[in-house]
């Protein structure tokens, strides 16, 4: 059988990202053949006021990424055909958090638009997920002594997925849901959309998604969640609308449940 990644499309061209944020809430964009990492481009051009419009949303695209950044010290790889760029915009009044609880509800959201109603999820605090399959993931980062936070976003779209290395993750594509080519023009407007819903709301970012729980990956599973003081196990209940993960700790049948709110972890495991 012809794999469908034999048909994989053009790279996407510098006219094609100008065409793709009409109508978004996006106002100029940039496109790179090749980067190191977008957010650390994204940084630079921060720090660098002159170059950029008051309070604008900046797009950075590149088609590839030789050096992308996730969270701690994971890497993200950029694949041939899948979807990397980082977005400039002014800081909100939010917490880092809840700001990519936001918008990665966006993203999955369009996600699950090409996904054949595949239980597309977001874990906590800013991946995107099929069941136990990385689909991609989101770096916020905050240049020191600017107003930006720069928004970095990596999603395996066509791209062949075996042998990538996500953060220790198993990745999985779009089009391996899909189970066709996808159109990566079209589904980059659609994500765009979704963001700029979420960004140019009345209260943009400042407080987790309404629908987090419909989104929610780890809610109602046993979690294990390393943390710098030690590991601690339980269930996992979801978030507050402060961003936090809230996990329920139980100790013996004649003691109440102690819930956890956590605002930053090492790293989870989930089964």
């Amino acid at each position: 059988m012809k794999s469908i990644r034999d048909d994989r499309e053009m790279p996407i061209t510098a006219a094609a990202i100008q065409h793709v944020i009409k109508n978004t809430f996006v106002e100029s964009a940039e496109h790179h053949q090749s980067l190191a990492s977008t957010n650390d481009y994204g940084i630079t051009l921060a720090r660098n006021q002159k170059k950029l419009t008051a309070n604008a949303v900046h797009l950075i695209y590149t088609e590839s990424q030789t050096h992308g950044r996730g969270r701690g010290n994971n890497h993200w790889l950029s694949a041939p055909g899948s979807l990397t760029f980082s977005l400039l915009v002014s800081r909100p009044q939010a917490s880092a958090t809840v700001a990519s609880l936001q918008s990665a509800v966006a993203i999955a959201k369009a996600c699950s638009a090409y996904a054949n109603h595949a239980a597309v999820r977001v874990k906590w605090p800013n991946d995107i997920y099929l069941e136990d399959f990385k689909l991609g993931g989101i770096l916020i980062e905050a240049p020191a002594g600017t107003d930006r936070w720069v928004i970095g976003i990596g999603i395996n779209v066509n791209n062949k997925t075996k042998n990538l290395e996500e953060g220790g993750a198993n990745p999985i594509a779009l089009a391996d849901i899909a189970d066709s080519v996808v159109n990566r023009e079209d589904f980059l407007h659609l994500l765009l959309k979704n963001l700029g819903d979420v960004w140019n709301s009345p209260n943009a970012v400042t407080a987790a998604p309404a629908d987090w729980d419909t989104w929610c990956l780890l809610r109602g599973k046993a979690v294990v969640v390393e943390r710098s003081e030690g590991s601690l196990s339980g269930i996992c209940r979801g978030i507050d609308s402060s961003g936090n993960l809230l996990v329920e700790e139980t100790f013996s049948p004649n003691e109440p449940p102690r819930l956890h709110p956590l605002a930053s972890v090492k790293n989870i495991r989930w089964e």
